[in-house]
């Protein structure tokens, strides 16, 4: 994994500049640009504040499982043998799934059942469904 372009790909995501990062972080914008510029590695403190900006933790940021998938909503429902309609419930938190479906949802996603109810996914639940199913 190549933490920089992991990072850069997620400001993108977001339309965030290195400015934006630096404020959302509190990071000085000078660490943000020799990040980049110097090609560094950087430190634990930063990515953790750079995750915390982003509302993820740091296993959700070194995971692959924001890769997207090569499945649709009705092919993940038929994965995990539910309605189409009830996936989108669940996607707008209209439903509460049962624990046998939140363990098929979080396996067909490479994801754990805690990233899943972890506070930045359960606050982002239909982001991170486009994020994981075209």
């Amino acid at each position: 994994m190549d933490i920089l372009n992991k990072i850069k790909e997620m400001q993108q995501e977001r339309d965030w500049n290195d400015v934006k990062l630096a404020d959302a972080t509190g990071l000085a914008k000078s660490t943000i640009t020799s990040l980049y510029q110097r090609n560094n590695v950087p430190t634990i403190p930063t990515p953790q504040s750079i995750c915390d900006a982003f509302g993820i933790t740091m296993a959700q940021f070194f995971s692959d499982s924001n890769l997207p998938l090569d499945l649709t909503q009705e092919q993940l429902a038929e994965l995990i043998d539910i309605s189409t309609m009830y996936l989108k419930h669940l996607e707008v938190e209209r439903r509460t799934p049962s624990v046998e479906i939140l363990y098929n949802l979080a396996r067909q996603l490479n994801m754990s059942v805690d990233e899943i109810f972890s506070q930045a996914i359960h606050r982002h639940w239909k982001y991170v469904l486009k994020l994981n199913v075209n």
